[in-house]
């Protein structure tokens, strides 16, 4: 606008110049007058471009909040739609720890309830263990085995027999116990399955049965403690028994569990407490013979040490004096700085002060 105006003023100029009048500017000028028209008119047109150019910009500033106003609002829909997917997504995890959780417990109940099963068996068939060894000290004292009339109640009240005149006074079991289910243990003599039968009903207290149900008798020498259970739950639940000095059903259960986990990683230890479990009841020459099986089977066993000193002990049981000095200063030679070196050196020294 301002290029036009200076264009119109150089051409009314240079028509004054050419007509040769002096410039000499009145108030009446019709000239003068026609500029001040056309600089009105250009200030009119100029103020109309400059209000159209802030129309315009108003417009698009309007245009502009518009599309603010709807990107806003696209943001504010995808933020709530955002919101929306984490609340769902925390909803699924949430219903799926709890399904967890509950899996969880399930296979925890589950396994505690085999557990308590396995141990009130485990159980029955340590009380069972210890009132065949009441029965068989009754047996040592009176000849015989107690009556069926009798009853277990034999041993601990002597019975109404003439016959029976050598039972001890002080019994042979401190109290009967209740079976893990609370039921009396049943007795039989002559036995079913052997010279007497011991048994619990199980777990409904009846004759017969499956699993828990079925009945735990003294006649089941040949069968895993545990059924079912791994070679750990078995070789822990032979090694209670023997903690219990339930030593013949210990040995029973460490023969029971090489028998059907030869290859388990426990094997040597079992080994090693079935030969203790003899030495433990004098039964001198079966536990040599297995005290040496763990030597020769596995010498690479933590066990070899002791093994090698109850070899030497039960030799020296037996008056096997050679043999016991052998094993002992082999003990020294080759596990100089364990415990059992040291028991060898003082059973050594014994064999000496005893001049054998």
């Amino acid at each position: 606008m301002i290029l036009l105006k200076n264009k119109i003023l150089l051409m009314l100029s240079a028509a004054l110049i050419l007509s040769g009048c002096a410039v000499t500017p009145s108030a009446d000028d019709p000239v003068l007058i026609k500029l001040m028209e056309l600089e009105r008119r250009l200030q009119d047109i100029e103020q109309v471009v400059k209000n159209q150019g802030l129309v315009n910009l108003t417009r698009r500033v309007g245009a502009a909040e518009r599309r603010g106003d709807a990107l806003q609002g696209r943001v504010e829909g995808l933020e709530h739609s955002a919101e929306g997917i984490v609340d769902r997504q925390r909803q699924l995890y949430m219903d799926l720890d709890m399904r967890i959780q509950e899996l969880a417990t399930s296979i925890k109940a589950h396994n505690l309830i085999r557990r308590v099963d396995d141990a009130r068996i485990t159980a029955a068939k340590s009380d069972i263990a210890t009132i065949e060894g009441a029965l068989k000290m009754y047996r040592l004292d009176n000849f015989s085995y107690p009556q069926t009339q009798q009853g277990l109640e034999a041993l601990i009240v002597a019975p109404n027999d003439p016959s029976i005149k050598n039972w001890n006074p002080n019994g042979y079991i401190a109290r009967l116990p209740k079976d893990p289910w609370g039921n009396a243990y049943q007795y039989l003599n002559p036995g079913s399955h052997g010279t007497v039968d011991i048994y619990s009903f199980g777990a409904d207290g009846k004759p017969g049965g499956a699993e828990e149900a079925a009945d735990i008798g003294n006649w089941e020498p040949d069968q895993l403690l545990m059924l079912g259970g791994s070679d750990r739950d078995n070789y822990q639940a032979a090694f209670e028994l023997l903690k219990k000095q339930h030593y013949e059903p210990a040995a029973l259960a460490f023969l029971q569990f090489l028998a059907t986990f030869p290859g388990s990683e426990l094997a040597d230890n079992a080994q090693y407490w079935l030969a203790e479990s003899h030495y433990v009841t004098q039964q001198f020459t079966k536990a040599l013979n297995n005290f040496e099986i763990v030597i020769a089977k596995y010498p690479n066993s933590r066990k070899v040490p002791d093994a090698l000193l109850k070899v030497g002990y039960c030799n020296y049981e037996l008056k096997s004096w050679t043999a016991a000095r052998a094993s002992l200063m082999r003990v020294q030679a080759e596990y100089p700085e364990t415990t059992a070196a040291r028991l060898a050196g003082q059973r050594l020294q014994r064999l000496d002060a005893e001049g054998v």
